[in-house]
């Protein structure tokens, strides 16, 4: 069973992407780790962690989008990896053609996945 945060609340009111991305992480990514880790016990290392901190101050679209990334210790390499990406925006956001610019998007920065 999954216990939110201490602390974690479902946004009475969403007026930024900042509520949307709360809500995100600690009721649906949370919950998807614990799902994770019980089903692929190799990966017990792994976390979701917010990649805003490496975005760059000026970025353009910190407004309007949080980036998550799924990493750990890779035991294979022995390094750090990330398996995977999760991008989370406000719904009122993304128009039809930036949604299917964003689903053909064959690759992303390399930042993202360091």
């Amino acid at each position: 069973m999954y216990t939110p945060p201490k602390g974690a609340r479902v946004p009475s009111e969403v007026m930024v992407v900042s509520d949307v991305a709360e809500y995100v992480y600690n009721w649906a990514l949370l919950p998807l780790q614990l799902v994770f880790h019980s089903i692929v016990p190799s990966d017990t290392n792994y976390v979701w962690s917010s990649v805003d901190d490496f975005l760059q101050p000026d970025n353009p679209d910190q407004d309007l989008m949080r980036v998550y990334r799924w990493h750990g210790h890779d035991k294979e390499t022995d390094s750090e990896s990330t398996k995977m990406l999760a991008f989370v925006q406000a719904p009122w956001v993304l128009g039809e053609r930036d949604f299917v610019n964003f689903v053909q998007t064959k690759s992303v920065s390399i930042f993202l996945l360091s």
